[in-house]
């Protein structure tokens, strides 16, 4: 088997087929942008499509779906493969068992299924002879299929949140690990049908209503006008930060915790780029504040204000790709170049030259030299780089810190912290910058904290050694 894929995609149930695209292309493409999957359940069992994003066609999707208006649609998208060509569509979702399958140039076509599955995180090796691509969620079907839902959830921990179908059955059953990393909403379209998406904004995006997380541990199986739920196993809450810090979309609550509060996840960036000032205010010299895109502007406009100091637009990005998302270094590098630009209105001698630019986070410290190195082209100096998450990989304590629970950060990646340690000062010159400045653990505890996020219900492998 090759290696296997880890993804942060997004997942989603609907009943229509204009529904399906609209959540793929607008609910869920910030979640992965590579690739699209639509499976539905029809009378000669289940049928899917998986196709490059952006190029299905609703009515195609008809047609090649066989779909039935009212038949319950499941959908996927998908991240961190680009430029995989074939074998992106061969691991793309849903995955299925049974079936004949149809490749065509830029889609596959799957007739009969009697099994399928779309699915978010990363549930590490689950070997089988029998896999025909490289990605675990084909392993995680193959153990649904035999085992069952309940078996899936109280022997493989993490990292799931999945949606599975079976031809002759019209429920459509979802369930998410006992940590909860990856979320899962359960909702009502625009005509009051249940619906599931990734995040409580996604379903607003279609027209719909929230009504409430799936519950980690839980198992749901949806039909459009009820649903049944058990909870398998207890919840053992593990929420990864970066969702809310770097993936979901600002209006999402992302979690029901902060639903209930009325707290999105603007708020939480706002108080984390505040939190960011608190420690590592603006150094002497520095003429403006800026931000390297597409770091979350609310973060961005809470430093600045905290900092009252002049906030100005030096970069821009043309579209919304994230080089975070790319396979490897050279893509990665070769995807900032050609996106990152300098404002072509910013004039060092009108706005100033020295500045310091706020950003997410630092993994492979590919952004800021390059944006580094084209500010000083234009005459800027970007003096000093604030991130207002924690410093990412390395080793600390003799453990190697990482991410293997579906967020493409595993330890052994090419962490710049894994290049030159985890020091603020080698980083510094690592990036080419005079002072990089990350907020600290306990800082980023300490927001999610005030809304009742304790530090022991958050995965912070990536970070830190211990709790």
């Amino acid at each position: 088997m090759s290696e296997i894929i880890k993804e942060n995609c997004g997942v989603g149930l609907v009943y229509d087929i204009s529904d399906a695209v609209e959540l793929a292309r607008k609910g869920l493409s910030h979640r992965g942008r590579d690739a699209e999957g639509y499976g539905t359940l029809g009378g000669n069992g289940i049928n899917a499509v998986r196709c490059y994003s952006d190029i299905a066609d609703p009515q195609a999707l008809v047609t090649l779906l066989d779909y039935n208006p009212g038949d319950p649609l499941f959908v996927h998208t998908r991240y961190r493969t680009k430029g995989a060509g074939h074998d992106l569509l061969l691991a793309a979702h849903p995955h299925t068992i049974g079936g004949h399958d149809i490749h065509e140039a830029n889609h596959y076509i799957t007739r009969g299924a009697v099994a399928a599955m779309v699915h978010n995180g990363t549930v590490g090796s689950i070997n089988s002879e029998e896999l025909k691509t490289g990605c675990d969620t084909e392993g995680l079907l193959m153990l649904h299929h035999e085992h069952g839902p309940e078996y899936v959830l109280q022997t493989v921990p993490s990292s799931y949140s999945v949606i599975t179908a079976k031809a002759g059955e019209r429920g459509v059953t979802a369930y998410r690990d006992r940590f909860g990393r990856r979320p899962l909403w359960l909702g009502v379209d625009r005509n009051g049908m249940y619906v599931l998406a990734s995040e409580d904004r996604s379903i607003e995006i279609i027209g719909g209503k929230p009504i409430r997380e799936v519950k980690p541990g839980e198992m749901v199986t949806v039909y459009s006008n009820h649903v049944d739920s058990k909870q398998v196993v207890p919840p053992e809450l593990q929420l990864c930060f970066f969702e809310a810090a770097y993936l979901a979309m600002r209006p999402s609550h992302l979690w029901e915790t902060l639903r209930r509060q009325g707290v999105d996840v603007r708020q939480l960036r706002r108080e984390l780029g505040a939190r960011a000032f608190m420690e590592h205010p603006p150094m002497d010299g520095i003429d403006f504040i800026t931000h390297i895109p597409n770091a979350p502007i609310d973060a961005v406009q809470a430093y600045a204000f905290a900092a009252d100091g002049r906030r100005e637009e030096l970069f821009y990005k043309l579209n919304g790709d994230r080089a975070f998302m790319y396979p490897d270094a050279a893509m990665r590098q070769a995807a900032i170049k050609a996106n990152l630009f300098v404002n072509p209105d910013m004039d060092p001698k009108k706005h100033g030259r020295c500045f310091v630019a706020v950003d997410d986070s630092v993994v492979r410290g590919g952004n800021s030299p390059e944006a580094a190195r084209k500010a000083r082209a234009r005459g800027f100096e970007m003096k000093q780089l604030v991130l207002y998450t924690p410093m990412i990989g390395g080793n600390e304590d003799g453990v190697a810190l990482g991410c293997e629970h579906g967020i493409d950060m595993p330890p052994t990646d090419n962490f710049v912290t894994q290049r030159v340690g985890r020091n603020p000062d080698a980083i510094a010159r690592e990036l080419g910058i005079e002072r990089v400045d990350f907020l600290s653990v306990d800082g980023l505890v300490d927001v999610f904290e005030n809304h009742g996020i304790t530090r022991n219900n958050l995965c912070l492998a990536c970070v830190a050694s211990t709790r």
